[in-house]
């Protein structure tokens, strides 16, 4: 079932639209969320090209584009989770999904996380966004006339989120959705660092 946005005129700039997802019954638990996509759900196939996008201080990010910019309704910049990929089972299927309503997705894969080594020793983190500024930045300049919109998903979520705190004038991204962002990064650390987590 597609994505319904609201109407245009029933969001404000700034405004915070929540989902209505509930989970099924036999998903109430976090832990039963987040594993039965990734080993019982068969991943949809994307058809994907690889491009290089070098950063101004000379080490670069691994693009992954799906979809023809030039033949959709928009442009979907997606960033994963922490250690996260194309390959997640989230960051794959979100991508086929709108690919097949008619959208072209790019994700930028965090430094190192891209299948190859990063020639400097910087890494990424949450409040890392200047690679990300700068790929937006980069795709405004490349598809100045294809309206643009952003998804987050876990530490991408809340780096894209900061982001646009950060930048609250700029007229790149026209909507961004933040799945399930971790905004109490001390409280997530200690959690993951204990029991089943």
């Amino acid at each position: 079932m597609p994505v319904q946005a609201p109407p245009s005129d029933k969001v404000r700039y700034g405004e915070i639209v929540e989902s209505d997802f509930v989970p099924p019954w036999w998903a109430k638990n976090r832990h039963v969320q987040t594993i039965f996509p990734r080993f019982f759900q068969k991943r949809a196939k994307v058809d994907l090209r690889k491009e290089k996008l070098a950063l101004p201080d000379g080490d670069f990010v691994n693009l992954v584009w799906l979809g023809d910019v030039k033949r959709s309704l928009g442009l979907v910049a997606m960033f994963h989770g922490l250690e996260g990929s194309i390959r997640s089972h989230y960051s794959n299927d979100m991508a086929a999904n709108l690919v097949k309503q008619g959208y072209a997705v790019v994700l930028m894969h965090f430094r190192g996380c891209g299948g190859e080594i990063n020639t400097k020793p910087r890494s990424y983190h949450s409040g890392e966004t200047e690679d990300a500024w700068y790929f937006l930045n980069w795709l405004e300049n490349k598809f100045p006339e294809t309206k643009k919109t952003a998804i987050g998903f876990s530490l991408g979520a809340n780096m894209l989120l900061k982001l646009l705190s950060e930048h609250p004038k700029q007229q790149i991204i026209r909507a961004a959705m933040a799945v399930s962002a971790p905004f109490k990064l001390d409280v997530c650390s200690l959690s993951i660092n204990q029991g089943f987590s």
